[in-house]
């Protein structure tokens, strides 16, 4: 693209952010809709988040994407939030409400649903869910299910202190009955075999040299699995959940829902959906995946 005086600037706040492939997907859309705008990663590291807020406000940034280790503690240094960021307890997205206040919105719940309608083909109305893993991603998976009408959620972390916090947020979140469970309890266990899906959204399938962060053998073919990991492709809970029967998606469409939701809050335009899932697949696989579901 062009950059002329008049270019606006959006980015992603994060540290680090060489990783991030959100540049391609969200400039490839504001090039189709013809809008001059540049969307740019910029490393800040912790101490300097609150000087990077300042900027955007100074800058006439047309808004922000937040992402580790700063979606929790940018919330001090905004003008409000959504109901949706206040639940989740965590911001990835910053934009300008109609009183130049600069808000905090989370649309990584909604990503969550977007790759389950588009990818799994499912609805998660009267569902139940089995989730690993209470911390930010997690969080907003799981409050984004609640409130889309799911019936039950089994939610597995090692801290309890995530667990009891996300648990009470989940009761204000709609009527849902919810479960907290250490893992290798029981309960966590046999959720695997009656859930409708099951999501992994601790980051382990990062490292292909670790196990999955449960037992596989444990579900049932008629289970749902999304590992919220999108690079590996295919993770090692894909692979065994695949040798069960399960149909399994990575974290992908979850990447691409979010930043469809975070473009459309800033523009006020539809996103050109096709093309930014297009320079996303092509960012992070180098081609465009033929056995996306």
């Amino acid at each position: 693209m062009k950059i002329t005086g008049q270019t606006g600037f959006l980015g992603l706040l994060g540290y680090p952010v060489h990783h991030t492939a959100s540049p391609a997907m969200q400039n490839a859309g504001f090039a189709a809709l013809g809008l001059n705008w540049v969307y740019l990663p910029l490393q800040v590291c912790p101490e300097n988040l609150k000087t990077a807020v300042e900027g955007l406000r100074a800058l006439g940034a047309k808004g922000a994407n937040v992402t580790v280790p700063h979606k929790q503690s940018v919330i001090q240094y905004l003008d409000g939030l959504t109901s949706e960021a206040e639940l989740i307890g965590a911001v990835n997205t910053l934009f300008w409400d109609t009183g130049n206040r600069l808000i905090g919105h989370n649309t990584d719940g909604e990503g969550f649903l977007e790759a389950v309608d588009e990818d799994l083909k499912m609805s998660l109305k009267n569902k139940k869910m089995c989730l690993f893993g209470a911390g930010g991603a997690g969080s907003a998976v799981a409050v984004q299910a609640v409130l889309a009408g799911l019936d039950q959620i089994v939610v597995t972390d090692i801290d309890k202190d995530k667990l009891d916090s996300l648990c009470e947020r989940l009761q204000r979140a709609g009527q849902c009955r919810v479960s907290a469970c250490f893992p290798g309890d029981k309960e966590s266990t046999d959720a695997l075999e009656f859930s409708d899906i099951v999501v992994d959204a601790t980051g382990t399938g990062l490292d292909n040299s670790k196990k999955p962060c449960f037992e596989t053998s444990r579900l049932n073919e008629h289970v749902a699995v999304m590992d919220l990991v999108y690079n590996p492709p295919e993770t090692v809970l894909m692979r065994e959940a695949h040798v069960q029967g399960c149909k399994v998606v990575n974290g992908l469409g979850m990447l691409w829902g979010q930043g469809v939701r975070a473009f459309e809050r800033w523009t006020g335009k539809e996103a050109p959906r096709e093309i930014m899932r297009f320079a996303l697949e092509k960012q992070v696989y180098g081609s465009i995946r033929h056995d996306k579901p």
